[in-house]
């Protein structure tokens, strides 16, 4: 009888430790990620957050597949990615505040907006900003 009691308690304790370790898309956000300083310039764009925040995101074949929300690091002064609300266009997933790698992203040739590096499966499996 105590058998299936530790089996179910060990299954739910494993459930919850890796629930607690998943962040991609879907799942719950992480609080490690924060929004940095407006007047920041992002060396890969060189443009400062602010201009960079609602900027369009085109994806690799063209046309608007999302906008940017924030600029996030794991500190004010380190930015590492942005998040990014996707409209759900060329197969992308209808969901906000993706955190899209700085690696993954372009400036495009007017600097208007930026271009992503990234498949759908890709973003789905990205991590989750909680602002």
């Amino acid at each position: 009888m105590k058998l299936p009691v530790i089996l179910t308690a060990a299954v739910l304790a494993a459930s919850s430790a890796l629930a607690q370790q998943t962040n991609a898309v879907g799942a719950p956000g992480t609080d490690r990620w924060t929004e940095v300083e407006a007047d920041m310039v992002i060396p890969p764009f060189g443009k400062q957050a602010d201009l960079i925040k609602n900027m369009q995101v085109h994806g690799p074949q063209g046309g608007i597949i999302g906008d940017v929300e924030d600029v996030v690091g794991f500190g004010e002064a380190q930015a590492l990615a942005v998040a990014v609300d996707f409209t759900g266009q060329a197969g992308y997933p209808d969901i906000d505040d993706v955190v899209v790698p700085l690696s993954f992203l372009t400036l495009d040739e007017t600097k208007q907006f930026l271009i992503l590096a990234a498949t759908p499966a890709e973003v789905l499996g990205m991590e989750h900003y909680e602002d």
